[in-house]
């Protein structure tokens, strides 16, 4: 009998290990739409032409090609370059299909993963991706990549070559396990060894790296502009991932100093394409000359908001206390600006995952509860009240109210009025915040977070930064409050260690912007990370989404449910692509 079950277990293990041959890969399981059989995605037009060119402008500049190290601004479209192990699918919440690699294999309880590297792979010195620029890729970032890379990466216990086009990756043992991390490791940058072995790539900031994606870097004036030219010999044009998408034979990028400048080029046929975020400039600007060869197009879209808001320093003494950032959330009139300056045409975010089933809503479920209450002694009581609580509506009548509450909580937290400046009531240090923005467009919101805050008695400095000046202080934490808009994830997890860890906090460019160290907040995170089903995911980011509200790290802005977009009329796109963040990738010229 004891020889049947010890035999039994081998059996159970070795079943628990093998692994077969896949085209694609899920974060959750069953979650994968397409079959090894599909020829493209469902929101491209395969039969779109690949021709022409496109000009965009951006607001901000650039001094690098390499955004993946903490070193230098750096163009994100530079990705443009590079194909990744697997090719992420758009329209769906994490799901991963074959790229450089045709197929993957991996357990169930995804300890491993082998990739199965294309023999057709190449970089664009037509030199072949190889197993060993996969090893030398994650060996590279784990020294010189960004804080998140590190993060992620360093959850590699070890890398083996299998063969030339052959790699695996085992996984260091966690408690719950981390089913994503295979899907994230699949995204790498990856590098050519035999092209940067024994060189430094943070010295290489002003040189293009060897690309191995769709198109290559054609020209580049610092700050100024940035050209791609589409790789027609690219080996992956005519796999799946690939197919419809990456069409102009040219992308150019120009830089403006603000939003204005950008318009005004926009107007003068200058650039081709722009998106619009102030409706009541839509609606009275976009008649001039060239108009009647514009196309003006609003599309309501269903993708996960994430989050735009004005972060709190925790960093900063005054702002260690909850009552403090109550208050600043109590004294901004979202609705005031909302009206003054958007004609109304904003929703006020109330949740960190906004527009999705990854939101909180109303009091906190059954399901919330039972793991909220687990942690209530660390907890203040706005975590368990209404999520709508963290995000007052004011209104005309009700604003001197919210002021009211707002000098209560300040009074509590030993901060009084002394001839209409708030000073420490054992210090007598006046409070002084700066605010620091890089876009003239938010100007107008700020200055309504100012408006209110002055009538506290706090004084504020609103300053407006150069993009580089921006960038620089927002990786060093120099400030006291923030604007910044954090990207939505459509399946949270591991981008959250990120964005609100305590392990983040002190490490200089990461995008934990408020400086959030909570030990509840550290304890969810994994349990996102193992989320075996779509319903267990939705509970454990509803807890922490009424955490994140609940302590008023933030002060929330809003968000438009339309995108406003206006083009060329020679531009055209697929009809599906409400759910898109980035289009212009299906899109061609007719």
């Amino acid at each position: 009998m004891k020889q049947i079950l010890f035999f039994t277990l081998l059996l159970s293990i070795a079943m628990g290990l093998k692994a077969k041959s896949m085209h694609g890969i899920s974060k959750l399981e069953g979650d994968l739409k397409y079959k090894s059989s599909f020829t493209h995605y469902d929101f491209v037009n395969p039969k779109a032409p690949k021709r022409g060119k496109v000009t965009i402008g951006k607001v901000g500049t650039f001094e690098s090609l390499n955004p993946w190290i903490v070193k230098g601004v750096a163009e994100e479209k530079v990705s443009l370059t590079r194909a990744t192990l697997l090719g992420r699918s758009p329209e769906e919440s994490f799901s991963m299909y074959g790229a450089v690699a045709e197929s993957v294999e991996t357990p169930k309880d995804r300890s491993w993963i082998i990739f199965n590297i294309r023999p057709q792979a190449r970089w664009e010195t037509r030199d072949p991706i190889t197993a060993d620029d996969v090893i030398f890729s994650w060996e590279t970032w784990l020294k010189v990549g960004q804080p998140f890379m590190k993060t992620y990466y360093s959850k590699v216990e070890k890398m083996e070559k299998l063969g030339n086009l052959r790699v695996k990756m085992t996984f260091k043992k966690v408690s719950p396990p981390d089913k994503e991390v295979p899907l994230i490791l699949s995204m790498m940058p990856l590098l050519s060894k035999k092209a940067y072995e024994g060189k430094d790539l943070t010295k290489l900031t002003h040189l293009p790296l060897i690309g191995n994606g769709p198109y290559r870097i054609k020209s580049v004036d610092f700050g100024r502009s940035l050209v791609f030219e589409r790789n027609k010999d690219f080996w992956g044009k005519d796999l799946p991932v690939y197919q419809g998408r990456y069409n102009f034979d040219e992308i150019r990028i120009d830089y403006y100093r603000d939003g204005a400048s950008k318009f005004e080029a926009f107007k003068s046929g200058k650039i081709d394409y722009i998106e619009e975020e102030d409706p009541q400039k839509w609606v009275e600007d976009y008649h001039f000359p060239s108009s009647k060869h514009i196309v003006k197009e609003e599309i309501t879209h269903n993708r996960p908001e994430g989050m735009t808001a004005f972060a709190l320093n925790t960093r900063r003494d005054f702002f260690h206390d909850i009552r403090v950032r109550e208050a600043f959330n109590l004294a901004f009139n979202f609705d005031w600006v909302n009206k003054t300056c958007f004609q109304g045409q904003y929703t006020r975010l109330n949740s960190f995952f906004a527009n999705g089933d990854f939101a909180a809503k109303g009091m906190p479920s059954k399901a919330e509860l039972k793991i909220l209450k687990a942690y209530k002694d660390q907890l203040p009581e706005s975590v368990f009240k209404d999520i709508a609580n963290a995000t007052p509506k004011i209104i005309e009548s009700t604003e001197r109210l919210h002021i009211k509450a707002a000098q209560k909580l300040l009074k509590e937290a030993g901060w009084v009025l002394e001839q209409g400046k708030l000073v420490h009531e054992k210090t007598k240090k006046p409070f002084i915040v700066e605010i620091i923005i890089a876009d003239p467009f938010y100007e107008k919101v700020a200055l309504g977070l100012v408006r209110n805050l002055k009538s506290l008695g706090v004084v504020v400095n609103l300053k407006l930064l150069d993009g580089a000046q921006y960038e620089r202080r927002k990786v060093d934490f120099d400030y006291d409050i923030l604007f910044h808009n954090w990207f939505a994830a459509k399946s949270p997890g591991n981008e959250l260690i990120n964005y609100v860890s305590s392990s983040s906090a002190d490490t200089p460019g990461s995008r934990n912007y408020p400086g959030i160290k909570n030990p509840v907040i550290d304890a969810l995170i994994p349990k996102i990370i193992a989320a075996k089903t779509k319903k267990e995911l939705v509970v454990y980011v509803n807890a922490l989404d009424r955490i994140l509200m609940g302590e008023f790290y933030l002060i929330p802005l809003g968000y438009l449910s339309k995108d406003m977009i206006a083009h060329k009329s020679r531009l055209k796109h697929p009809k599906h692509t409400a759910h898109l963040e980035s289009r212009l990738e299906s899109w061609w010229t007719d």
